[in-house]
């Protein structure tokens, strides 16, 4: 399927959303920059839960969180193989220097391995 990047850009022009005065409103905050990472890389905490909850005991909590986080997985394959894009990294292309001020999570290797 082809990618929907230049669409969800065009979207994004139509809602008034421009991505690099984004990242400078959050780079001009140094918290929201670092409170924005910790919440991309929580993943580990929805494991400490299911392994606190099922240590209470609490079996069937622990099956309403799994079920949750199975669904939204779910919900995330089927719409990224329905609507595929390679983000705005991929698609944008920033330079070398946009990129190193700004450290992204994924960089644009993990793009290009993937796209």
């Amino acid at each position: 399927m082809p990618l929907i990047d230049d669409r969800l850009i065009t979207f994004d022009a139509a809602l008034g959303f421009d991505w690099r005065a984004y990242v400078d409103f959050v780079n001009a905050r140094p918290w929201l920059a670092q409170l924005s990472s910790m919440v991309y890389a929580s993943l580990s905490q929805v494991a400490l839960t299911i392994l606190a909850t099922s240590m209470l005991g609490r079996t069937r909590r622990v099956q309403q969180v799994v079920t949750a986080v199975m669904l939204g997985a779910l919900v995330c394959v089927l719409v990224s193989a329905l609507l595929p894009a390679a983000g705005v990294l991929g698609t944008v292309r920033p330079s070398a220097d946009f990129m190193a001020m700004n450290k992204p999570i994924v960089d644009l290797a993990y793009k290009q391995a993937f796209f």
